[in-house]
């Protein structure tokens, strides 16, 4: 049985890497940058990290963009 979560992927929103990786999230390398990275469905998902172990959603782009640039 899949766990529930409540973490919603809308910009703005906040949710912790266990969240993520139960919607089947998938993390990337962020090149030591002061950002936390995951790719799910042909998107890539930015999040910034916060205070209490969340992690904020601040930009979504496809897959293709991330990758070409």
């Amino acid at each position: 049985m899949a766990k529930k979560t409540n973490c919603e992927l809308e910009i703005d929103s906040y949710c912790s890497e266990s969240q993520l990786l139960d919607l089947g999230m998938v993390p990337l390398n962020n090149h030591k940058m002061d950002y936390v990275i995951y790719e799910k469905n042909e998107k890539v998902y930015f999040f910034e990290k916060s205070s209490k172990n969340l992690l904020r959603l601040f930009c979504v782009t496809k897959r293709q963009s991330f990758y070409l640039s």
